[in-house]
């Protein structure tokens, strides 16, 4: 993960950038990656996780240190809905996954029933 700050200092808490990365899986023989490798589920709960960052008003280091937190407590709710996405897709069904919040995840499928996953 990468963070980049501008007005960090300011009344507002500053602009964060946040950009995420995902280790490619190691493969002998195999110099040429997948773009899907490299795709991060972290990423479509962005905007929300800046907001965690800005909250602090100024103080990084306690807004960091929640941001670690949701991080990595989110963490195998991301990868099973990436999990979920990839295969659905790969089976022709009608289903998406996308952030609410920070935290908070919903699963739609065809029929417009959805599940609600919330940290």
């Amino acid at each position: 993960m990468k963070i980049t700050c501008e007005d960090q200092l300011s009344p507002t808490g500053g602009n964060f950038d946040l950009r995420f990365s995902r280790r490619r899986p190691w493969r002998p023989g195999n110099q040429i990656k997948e773009e899907a490798d490299c795709y991060n589920p972290h990423d479509e709960a962005e905007p929300f996780l800046r907001h965690v960052l800005r909250h602090g008003h100024g103080r990084l280091a306690p807004s960091l240190h929640r941001l670690v937190l949701l991080l990595r407590d989110t963490l195998p709710i991301v990868v099973e809905l990436d999990n979920i996405q990839n295969l659905s897709d790969r089976d022709g069904h009608n289903v998406d996954t996308f952030a609410k919040a920070a935290g908070w995840y919903r699963i739609l499928y065809g029929d417009l029933k959805y599940a609600a996953l919330m940290l």
